[in-house]
């Protein structure tokens, strides 16, 4: 059984000429714990918005939420 709950690959964001992320990729175990630091402006609530949809305007080649048993339910859930 697979157990990952969130993958993304090669989020890319920009905002008018500033490319804000560019080829994130995150892969998330079940029960895992997982911190996100950085400097100011470096794109971390950017990211949790991507993740959670209220950015919807990405380019990713592969975005998902899963349950445990690897069954895709869509955007991040919180």
């Amino acid at each position: 059984m697979n157990n990952h709950i969130l993958t993304t690959k090669s989020i890319k964001m920009q905002y008018e000429a500033s490319t804000i992320l560019e080829d994130v990729s995150i892969h998330v175990e079940y029960s895992d714990i997982y911190g996100l630091v950085g400097k100011n402006g470096s794109g971390k609530t950017t990211l949790l918005h991507i993740l959670t949809g209220l950015i919807q305007n990405f380019n990713c080649n592969q975005f998902g939420c899963y349950y445990a048993d690897s069954h895709h339910i869509g955007p991040l859930c919180f």
